[in-house]
């Protein structure tokens, strides 16, 4: 039994009496607490323990703390071995590695180091070992991470520097460091093999630096509160399910997942960062927007997220114009007009095809396209923006035949098949053919987005993990320990479990705030700084005057039905 607060006593095996007694390093010890508890001196221990030693204290060692005798050895991390007894968990359908490792009474960050393959996945019905049982001293090491205690002056950022890894990485392994930096806490830091790549070839992860400087973001957000104070023939439920309402279900949301990030950012370094929350009213034809702008002093604002439409973003774009004030429109997915002080933190629908394209070119690919008759304008942009692109005609019933797509497909090339439809009747259709010319060709099937008409229950998820379904997303699908941190905290302070929205409202103002405390701004980050938050990237791009961001996962499904990131 490898119990945590357990000493482990080495006997004379001819005797059978104590010979010298050792201790196992537990996480959040240091060397101080541990001369304390068994009324020895620092020294000591690094006397007695020169070899374990070396590299600094580290959860999972054993040393000595009692003078060993010479012809004892120091005790040594004991290596995993691939036949410890094990406690196994079967991982059910509503399970993530957050409510797993809770129920079980471990953290997130010792279930991946049992299981280094649910690092990226989680799926349903995997057995997975949630405990060594073997009566060793054992050390589990990860594959992907190394242990580092932190020191009285340590940061986070300079800890990531330290290891020349980002902050995010560094969070992702740590969620407890959502709570602050402490003395003798001992951390995973990513291993140098196993970093990921970075966002974009040409620039670096963007990264934030402890600053006491006081900076000011402000939040303009649709609540409709004057509306809603106003309107005396609706109630609050009735305004609530009006068009206007809905937007202010979206607002609050939002604002609750803006709220943690705000939080985190101050706990991680930014402790001076002020905060302006406006309201407004959302109606089209409402001066309310304009009398705001124009009523509040906006000339020592650093940067200010929202609204959440084009026209509205577009008029406070050009009311804070004169200040060179960055606006971010966090939500919208359609191009706005390119002013040089907005920043669309959303990709474009136009922007998303444009990387699927790239990366079909990068690939070599031969690209064959299927539209139904109400797809014609993807159709026209597809074409603009990859002329090569083959074209299958549909038949008078409006599907497709082998023989109208078998002349277009290449055998020794990679064929992406674009389907862009609602029908579930060409769905199916299609995805038979393909099935049926797959043994000869090699096939990738591509949608521009995941719709109701391919959840059809009579479509088989099997068509798609043999296919390999393509698509981009805005999103990533797979969860970290620092997502799932992020996701108890909204449920404990609003008693569900955060949406899109609420999760895009972090991801946003988290990366707006970093930006804001860069040394050269805001406005400068963009040219060579990329982020990766919860669940999004942020990779700006200038197009035409305008500030986009090209931050697309392309995304495909995988035969054991998990749906995993293509880099």
């Amino acid at each position: 039994d490898t119990n945590s607060s357990k000493r482990i006593e080495s006997t004379n095996s001819k005797t059978n009496s104590v010979d010298t007694t050792s201790y196992e390093v537990q996480p959040k010890d240091t060397k101080f607490g541990i001369a304390k508890k068994f009324n020895i001196t620092i020294s000591d221990i690094d006397s007695w323990n020169p070899l374990v030693l070396e590299n600094g204290l580290q959860t999972g060692q054993v040393i000595f703390i009692k003078k060993p005798k010479n012809n004892n050895p120091a005790p040594n991390k004991v290596q995993h071995s691939p036949s410890l007894d094990t406690n196994t968990y079967i991982i059910q359908p509503e399970d993530t590695k957050y409510s797993v490792a809770k129920k079980l009474g471990i953290t997130v960050e010792k279930l991946e180091l049992l299981n280094p393959d649910v690092i990226n996945s989680f799926p349903a019905g995997k057995s997975i070992v949630i405990k060594n049982n073997n009566s060793s001293n054992k050390e589990i090491t990860s594959p992907l991470a190394a242990q580092y205690t932190l020191l009285p002056d340590d940061t986070l950022y300079g800890v990531s520097k330290k290891f020349n890894v980002s902050q995010l990485q560094i969070l992702e392994l740590n969620p407890i460091l959502k709570e602050g930096f402490k003395e003798g806490l001992t951390i995973l830091v990513p291993d140098q093999k196993s970093i990921p790549r970075e966002l974009n070839a040409t620039k670096s992860s963007l990264v934030s630096k402890r600053s006491d400087l006081e900076k000011k973001l402000v939040l303009l957000l649709p609540f409709n509160i004057p509306m809603i104070e106003n309107d005396s023939l609706k109630s609050t439920s009735d305004f609530l399910k009006s068009k206007e309402g809905k937007l202010t279900n979206i607002a609050l949301d939002y604002y609750a997942g803006s709220l943690i990030a705000i939080d985190s950012a101050r706990k991680i370094g930014f402790p001076n960062l002020k905060i302006k929350i406006i309201d407004f009213e959302s109606r089209k034809n409402s001066n309310n927007l304009k009398d705001i702008l124009q009523k509040n002093d906006f000339s020592d604002v650093d940067a200010v997220i929202g609204p959440f439409t084009n026209s509205q973003v577009e008029q406070t774009a050009q009311e804070l114009q004169k200040y060179n004030i960055p606006v971010i429109s966090p939500l919208s997915s359609t191009n706005g007009k390119a002013y040089s002080n907005v920043y669309y933190a959303r990709p474009t629908d136009e922007l998303m095809h444009e990387v699927l394209f790239d990366h079909f070119k990068k690939n070599n690919g031969n690209v064959i396209g299927i539209f139904s008759q109400n797809k014609q304008s993807n159709k026209e942009l597809s074409l603009a923006q990859y002329p090569d692109l083959k074209l299958v005609s549909l038949s008078n019933k409006g599907g497709i035949t082998t023989e109208s797509i078998i002349s277009l497909l290449k055998p020794n090339k990679k064929n992406y098949v674009i389907l862009d439809t609602e029908k579930v009747s060409l769905i199916l259709n299609t995805t038979n053919v393909l099935l049926s010319l797959k043994s000869k060709y090699d096939i990738q099937l591509v949608v521009f987005e995941l719709n109701s008409a391919l959840d059809f229950e009579e479509i088989s998820l099997k068509r798609y993990t043999d296919l390999k379904l393509m698509f981009p997303s805005v999103t990533k699908t797979n969860k970290s320990g620092y997502y799932e941190s992020f996701r108890d905290k909204f449920k404990k302070d609003n008693n569900v479990n955060p949406n899109e929205f609420a999760t895009r409202g972090f991801d946003v103002t988290f990366d707006t705030i970093i930006r804001m405390y860069q040394e050269e701004g805001f406005i400068n980050s963009i040219q060579n700084q990329a982020s990766e938050q919860l669940l999004s990237k942020f990779d700006y791009k200038k197009i035409n005057q305008g500030n986009y961001n090209k931050g697309v996962y392309l995304l495909q499904y995988m035969n054991d039905l998990t749906i995993e990131e293509i880099k």
